[in-house]
């Protein structure tokens, strides 16, 4: 099992796509306490209804929310990018998932593994960890938060 550790940005899109339940199945979804923070105590406030499911999906085991011992924050993300990539490092895990461009570029320079959301779903299917037909409709829920390109390719991919 995947053991994987999702920003803000993963997080939101991947609740909006309607498959993280099923990707928990085949992963270990885990998230730093500042993107609680920021994805389910600021959503909450601002009555957005993913922070509603996510913070479900918390107390129900699915996502597992993480200390991090100590955030160093020298590469000029904000505090949940800046957390993942601690807990990442803390933690050992086996990939980031993010779609924040900046923070992509961050990981890239410092040879951090990572993936984008639709990069997970595109590889789940392919390990036969996701149904195609599942992938394709969740693709789709997130078309308008992901790049066309990015949408395009993954819809190729899959065979869609």
């Amino acid at each position: 099992m995947t053991n994987l550790v999702l920003d803000s940005d993963a997080l939101i899109k991947l609740t909006k796509s309607g498959l993280i339940k099923n990707i928990a199945k085949t992963s270990k979804l885990n998230i730093s306490e500042e993107v609680f923070k920021e994805v389910v105590v600021e959503g909450k406030v601002r009555l957005y209804e993913d922070a509603f499911k996510i913070e479900e999906m918390v107390k129900r085991g699915i996502l597992k929310k993480l200390k991090v011992k100590k955030i160093k924050d020298n590469l000029e993300l904000g505090s949940g990018e800046t957390s993942t990539l601690n807990l990442y490092k803390e933690k050992k895990f086996d990939l980031i998932v993010s779609d924040d461009r900046k923070f992509l570029n961050v990981l890239e320079q410092m040879g951090v593994e990572f993936t984008t959301p639709v990069g997970l779903i595109v590889a789940l299917v392919k390990s036969k960890g996701l149904d195609k037909e599942k992938a394709i409709n969740g693709i789709k829920n997130i078309k308008n938060l992901i790049r066309e390109d990015a949408y395009n390719s993954a819809i190729n991919e899959i065979g869609g």
